[in-house]
């Protein structure tokens, strides 16, 4: 389908069908406007009531703030800091080192907290954010590594000025990992970079959810892919088709680690494969067994992304003597031992649809009618997401497009 022959399906156009419009209001709103992870104060500040706190034997302390990103959207910003003590070496008191953690779609800095407990008892500070779009910063839309990786560049730029961070490693997921390597690949002073679930290419991972989870047949897959493309454009003012990890890796030599689940069928295994495969540097790929996309992280890979960290950053003669070279044995044993919240999850961004839902939205897509094959679309695109999922369709007046009651407990 052409550009002149999609837009004649946009409202105000002589042959605009308001089924097909709902169906593509369903998939674009869920690509740049999922659900928003909004939480409260006392969210914010569960886990760490106090400014000051412990984690093992090293005290820390958190601070929450906000920076403006190049497009003056507020991004909220926490950083988590090791105290070092006054008789600690003068070297360790010089050098700083900082994780920055890149949350997934649909997910706030929130999911990076736990992060704390992992690396402060090495001595290696933590910050968490929200990109533009999610949680409590600006923005209304989320473009799924485009404007995040210049987020990211402007949290970096402020660690590195204002807090005097001298050494700086990323650590993100699906998203978040995917926008943490299209901006090392600018910026070879990033130390190195853990990305878990990590998409290869937008168009690519779009067409893969039509084709596996909507089992859209090709033909009609790319005419309602480029609607969607053309209503991103108009409505985010981004193009899906530049977001591409895997065009910007070829020219990354900041070592990478890639974690991928094996039963991940979201962002199937074969993403990360291919942007090891073409990364320029260091690049290793550990497959976590049966894990899914937004599985429960095992200690034991948490414990080796850390390591991986540590060296990248070339931290070892700068761990805490005492509780820190502690800590850094235990990771080296794949164990997690000092406090923290729980198991490592990765926020639900897309969960597979259920075998009924399924086999409903494929007799739908099969239809000659036209409202069938809509609806399918539009019950399909809202069971991929997992807040709207078991929302109640209900009948409209306006146009006979069916609206939905968002589940109880919904954000």
């Amino acid at each position: 389908m052409d550009r002149e022959r999609t837009e004649d399906l946009l409202p105000g156009s002589d042959a605009y069908d308001p089924h097909w419009s709902a169906s593509i209001f369903a998939i674009w709103n869920l690509i740049i406007r999922p659900p928003r992870h909004r939480y409260s104060r006392v969210e914010l500040l569960q886990g760490f009531p106090s400014e000051r706190f412990k984690v093992g034997e090293q005290i820390g302390s958190r601070r929450h703030f906000h920076i403006m990103n190049e497009r003056g959207l507020p991004l909220a910003c926490t950083v988590f800091e090791p105290i070092i003590p006054s008789t600690a070496c003068a070297s360790l008191a010089q050098e700083k080192a900082c994780v920055v953690h890149c949350h997934g779609n649909g997910a706030s800095r929130l999911s990076g907290f736990q992060l704390a407990h992992v690396l402060l008892p090495l001595g290696i500070s933590v910050c968490c954010f929200d990109f533009s779009g999610s949680g409590m910063s600006g923005g209304d839309y989320v473009s799924l590594g485009f404007f995040e990786r210049d987020d990211l560049h402007r949290v970096i730029e402020h660690l590195r000025i204002e807090l005097s961070f001298s050494r700086i490693a990323l650590w993100g997921y699906s998203m978040g990992a995917a926008t943490a390597l299209m901006h090392a690949s600018r910026d070879p002073s990033i130390a190195g970079v853990v990305a878990d679930s990590p998409f290869c290419d937008l168009w690519q991972l779009i067409q893969e959810v039509l084709l596996h989870f909507l089992r859209m047949p090709p033909l009609l897959s790319y005419p309602v892919l480029q609607l969607v493309r053309l209503v991103i454009q108009q409505k985010a003012n981004f193009d899906i088709c530049d977001v591409s990890p895997q065009a910007h890796v070829c020219d990354c030599f900041v070592p990478a680690l890639f974690l991928h689940g094996e039963l991940d069928d979201f962002v199937e295994p074969s993403h990360s494969e291919t942007l090891r495969r073409v990364h320029r540097g260091e690049a290793q790929r550990l497959t976590m067994p049966a894990r899914a996309h937004a599985s429960h992280r095992a200690d034991a890979f948490t414990a080796k992304a850390a390591v991986f960290l540590v060296r990248a950053l070339r931290w070892e003669q700068f761990l805490p003597s005492g509780h820190g070279d502690r800590a850094f044995s235990e990771l080296l044993a794949g164990r997690l031992s000092f406090n923290r919240l729980g198991g490592f999850l990765a926020r639900d961004e897309a969960l597979p649809l259920r075998p009924e839902s399924m086999a409903q939205v494929g007799r739908l897509l099969v239809s000659s009618q036209d409202k069938d094959v809509c609806s399918g679309l539009l019950q399909a695109a809202l069971g991929l997401c997992g807040p709207y999922r078991g929302a109640e369709f209900l009948p409209c007046s306006w146009g006979g497009v069916a609206a939905f009651a968002t589940p109880c407990g919904s954000r």
